[in-house]
């Protein structure tokens, strides 16, 4: 398919950029450097665009035709020098037909006159040192000389000096694809060690436990992967310690059958053996009586078992939803074990029952390339994949250019899954409490969410932000679909995920959650969303071999990679992401 699409470059000086980007993130302009107010023309702007001009009508009239043509062109910014920095990229954006304003003689900027010929730049990436400063730009309502000397310093660390010689100040520059591609490519992996800074081991680790927590307390098992020799096995079994009274460790056997996994009728033995599953859980319910804390199962190496077969109907059981009335050994068989007479409280007229707190937790070596058997997506479903890293790293970002991103998304994106908070939480509130036994683990989170002080946290974290964090997942899930319709569906039971993670961050954190919000919405994404995409990889691997036609699935992802980008989700969700973008399978 012939390539319509126009990329430009667009240039000026830093104290214009100064200028125009004190007033991104608003939806409207400032008064201008002359303290005069904008006049009417200018009045629908969008709160992530910038205003820019040129100062030639030959220059706007070739641009006019340009979008006439094509609708839409992308440009590469470019920030002239100043005794702080050399000229280089500061963003990329976009310039759509109803974004041209026409002449309008009011001289906003700073420097120089006569820039006249006015239109509005969408952006769609900017330099992080840039983003950083907006909140700063913002409480200034005077910008001194002193003001722009700091913003540039600022600035300067992330200005990306590498660009096209043949750039005159104002004037519109063509580059062809190949070049913009080239030039977006390098400036963003030069970008990106400033959107994430890396933490020292030990709190590191101490941030990883609280991850890992968050998703067990919402329900899900755990598998932590990585490298060998990481110490993935430590910290299960420091996670495993301090949640419950104890836990039986088992290591991944691909020979593993159900007779070893739940037990059976031992005809050698003329009795009933359990397996170690059915081990762990009825030691759950007894710790759960007697120390009111669950029993749970680390499985070492998971991957090297066949959990589909060997787990049998226990595969179905993973899923906490399926507890209250699914059972793990039906009634007769349970009447053969010697003790039967110490579980007659943990059985229904069925079987065996599962506490809604028991949990696996597990690791993978995700060095080991001759894996016995993949993990599917219905394991998968039932537990929270956790990467391990000797140095963790965590996003740096601007709060305000979080909290516009999401709400330009929302109002953007029908909402798919109402009352999915309520939903969330109500699934959470499974229980039987008569036994000690909640699916939230701890009695306190239970008597939290049953009682609606969570409730009251969620309403006030609306308040600050202005929007509901479930409202976003559910635009995140929405516009993924929209992008991929017919190809990949992200249902209610994904997003449920994804909102029960918040849930159970709001009870780890309270009201401390506005602080973290960014981190906390990036792993529910990574953990729940994201692998639901693996599946493209095939097909991107195919394009870039040239197998394609009309718009494709690299598009398709670049397009929400950058919706990732502006919303700060770039510790874990974005690098899952590239790595499909690139053709690579993440599970």
């Amino acid at each position: 398919m012939m390539e319509n699409k126009k990329y430009l470059v667009l240039t000026g000086t830093p104290e214009n950029f100064v200028w125009s980007f004190r007033d991104y993130g608003r939806n409207k302009l400032s008064p201008s450097a002359h303290g005069i107010e904008p006049p009417p023309e200018l009045l629908n702007k969008k709160d992530n665009s910038i205003l820019w001009a040129f100062n030639d009508i030959k220059h706007y009239q070739r641009l006019v035709s340009l979008l006439s043509k094509n609708k839409e062109c992308f440009a590469v910014l470019v920030c002239n020098k100043t005794q702080y920095f050399d000229r280089g990229v500061i963003g990329f954006g976009i310039i759509r037909e109803e974004d041209l304003v026409g002449e309008v003689i009011w001289d906003y900027w700073p420097s120089g006159e006569g820039w006249n010929f006015k239109f509005f730049i969408e952006i769609e990436e900017v330099a992080p040192t840039v983003a950083q400063s907006i909140k700063m730009l913002h409480e200034k309502e005077v910008l001194t000389a002193r003001d722009q000397a700091a913003t540039y310093k600022l600035w300067a660390e992330s200005i990306y000096p590498l660009i096209p010689g043949k750039v005159v100040m104002g004037q519109r520059f063509e580059i062809k694809r190949q070049i913009y591609q080239l030039l977006k490519s390098q400036t963003k992996f030069f970008w990106r060690k400033w959107y994430r800074e890396t933490v020292p081991e030990e709190k590191g680790l101490d941030y990883l436990k609280e991850i890992i927590r968050i998703h067990l307390i919402s329900g899900k098992n755990v598998i932590v992967y990585g490298p060998p020799g990481i110490g993935k096995t430590t910290l299960a079994k420091q996670i495993c310690a301090n949640m419950t009274s104890g836990y039986l460790c088992e290591t991944g056997n691909p020979e593993w059958t159900v007779f070893d996994v739940i037990g059976g009728f031992s005809i050698g033995a003329k009795k009933y053996r359990k397996g170690f599953l059915t081990n762990a859980v009825l030691r759950s319910w007894n710790s759960l009586k007697d120390k009111g804390l669950p029993y749970w199962l680390l499985i070492d190496e998971i991957n090297r078992a066949n959990v589909d077969l060997s787990f049998g109907k226990a595969f179905t059981l993973m899923d906490i939803l399926h507890r209250e009335k699914e059972t793990l050994i039906p009634l007769e068989e349970v009447l053969e074990f010697e003790d039967f007479e110490n579980y007659k409280d943990f059985l229904n007229e069925e079987g065996l029952l599962v506490p809604y707190s028991f949990r696996i937790v597990s690791t993978m070596n995700s060095y080991d390339r001759a894996l016995l058997f993949k993990l599917g997506f219905a394991l998968l479903r039932r537990f929270s994949l956790v990467p391990m890293k000797r140095q963790l790293q965590v996003i740096r970002g601007n709060a305000d250019i979080f909290s516009n991103a999401a709400k330009k998304l929302i109002e953007e994106t029908p909402e798919k899954f109402p009352n999915i908070y309520e939903a969330a939480k109500n699934e959470l509130l499974l229980n039987r409490e008569e036994l000690k036994d909640f699916a939230v683990i701890k009695k306190e989170y239970y008597e939290e969410l049953r009682n609606g002080i969570i409730d009251n946290v969620v309403f006030s974290s609306e308040s600050h932000f202005g929007f509901s964090l479930f409202r976003l997942i559910d635009a995140i899930c929405t516009t993924i679909n929209e992008e991929f319709a017919e190809t990949i569906e992200i249902g209610l039971g994904l997003a449920m995920d994804a909102s029960k993670f918040l849930v159970a961050a709001y009870l780890v954190y309270g009201q401390e959650l506005v602080k973290y919000v960014p981190y906390v919405i990036d792993e529910a994404v990574a953990a729940y969303i994201v692998p639901q995409l693996d599946i493209l990889s095939e097909r991107i691997r195919a394009e870039k071999m040239g197998v394609s036609t009309g718009r494709t699935f690299s598009d398709k992802i670049e397009q929400i990679m950058s919706i990732f980008k502006e919303l700060g989700l770039v510790s874990r969700s974005l690098p899952l992401l590239e790595r499909i973008y690139e053709g690579e399978r993440i599970i």
